[in-house]
């Protein structure tokens, strides 16, 4: 299917039945706080390198998490076009998977995060 499926919901994405989990991160500030939620995850960020760049993109491992968990940045001073172009990079890199949870650590409007797995997840099927 070239085009995505893409749904909102309120169910939170550790409890979504996700084959996989992406979560927008914003650029770090040096401060190792946990989101609500995803304990480990500063951890593991900070074990790999990643930053939150613009765009950056890893898989990690957070402890209690059984699915597995990607990570996009999407700057120091995020926006709604930032969380828009890191969810549509990151799609596009997270193949393989059926079903993906997308939640964002940045407050946007969930429009942005919709919009960016559309065009991300847009897979060309030929002539």
């Amino acid at each position: 299917m070239p085009y995505p499926s893409v749904t909102h919901t309120d169910v939170p994405v550790l409890e979504s039945g996700a084959d996989a989990i992406l979560l927008v991160v914003p650029k770090a500030n040096g401060s190792a706080t946990d989101p609500e939620g995803w304990d480990g995850l500063s951890a593991s960020l900070t074990s790999v390198g990643f930053t939150g760049g613009p765009g950056s993109f890893q898989r990690v491992h957070v402890p209690g998490v059984t699915v597995p968990v990607a990570v996009v940045g999407a700057g120091s001073d995020p926006g709604a076009a930032a969380v828009r172009d890191a969810v549509g990079t990151a799609l596009r890199q997270l193949t393989g998977f059926e079903h993906v949870a997308v939640q964002s650590l940045v407050d946007v409007p969930w429009a942005s995060l919709a919009e960016g797995a559309a065009l991300g997840g847009y897979r060309f099927a030929g002539y």
